[in-house]
């Protein structure tokens, strides 16, 4: 194991989490697709700056393609995460959509063929178990149903972005073109929404630097994870970049005093291990 790729899947892990609880805040002040826009709209300028220094060719127009879809599909998961994190507690928000991201692909495959090892199932069950617990109802961070939905919907628009991402570098062998794509598919389908929506531009301009920097985050979590890709094995760069609930939960649990009760942080620390066993080839 190289201590550089671990240290790099802990960078993905903080600036992931830390770009989701700053999501929530600006979207309760903004709204989630003007949060959704702008984060958007300055992780593709750092994948543009990304391609202009590094040179990296283009890839085919198959390639091009499964980055559009999946982000699209990783559009609606953002818009879903953030009106969650916005609305409900973010510890239990962002532990149901990890858990539901990762089982999701799992299924995905068992169905087409791939054949489920035991870890997988443990996995699985351990997911299963920690989101009864985490949605247990307890004092103010009780989720309703629709809370769990949008954590559901997030998950799954999470799953498609994973799969789609692994097919476009699969099919061109680049990296930041297909970012590039997904960010400019995503930031546009949040423009067509967000057009005679919202708050006030007074309203976004007020949170615009803790915009910048959730979209600096998220781009930031996916350059540290390709760097802990390249870096140590896949397994372990999934398992350690993974643990990113456990960031947003803490910092929900320090500053907004989301404190889990004891049921529902052992259900955080379950979905952390069932992603784990899961992520493990």
């Amino acid at each position: 194991m190289n201590p550089a790729g671990i240290l790099s899947g802990i960078g993905a892990a903080l600036s992931w989490g830390s770009g989701d609880f700053g999501a929530g805040i600006a979207s309760r002040k903004a709204t989630p697709l003007a949060t959704l826009a702008v984060s958007q709209a300055v992780g593709l300028a750092v994948a543009i700056a990304m391609l202009a220094v590094g040179g990296e060719p283009s890839p085919g127009p198959v390639s091009l393609t499964w980055a559009v879809l999946a982000g699209a599909s990783g559009a609606g998961c953002l818009l879903a995460l953030y009106h969650g994190l916005a609305t409900r507690p973010m510890g239990v928000i962002s532990s149901i959509a990890a858990v539901v991201g990762v089982v999701l692909p799992v299924l995905t495959g068992a169905l087409t063929g791939d054949r489920l090892r035991p870890q997988d199932l443990v996995g699985i069950g351990l997911a299963i178990v920690a989101i009864a617990l985490v949605t247990r109802p307890t004092g103010k961070l009780t989720i309703d149903r629709t809370g769990l939905m949008l954590a559901i919907l997030s998950g799954a628009g999470a799953a498609g972005f994973f799969i789609g991402m692994g097919r476009s570098t699969a099919a061109g062998g680049a990296t930041w073109w297909p970012i590039a794509a997904a960010r400019s598919t995503s930031l546009l389908l949040a423009a067509l929404l967000t057009v005679g929506r919202g708050k006030g531009r007074e309203t976004i301009r007020s949170v615009s630097p803790l915009l910048v920097a959730v979209g600096v985050l998220d781009m930031a979590g996916n350059a540290f994870f390709l760097l802990a890709e390249s870096q140590a094995a896949l397994s372990l760069a999934v398992v350690v970049s993974s643990q990113y609930p456990a960031v947003t939960a803490a910092l929900a649990a320090v500053a907004l005093a989301q404190r889990p009760s004891r049921i529902q942080a052992a259900g955080i620390l379950m979905a952390l291990g069932g992603i784990a066993l899961i992520s493990t080839a």
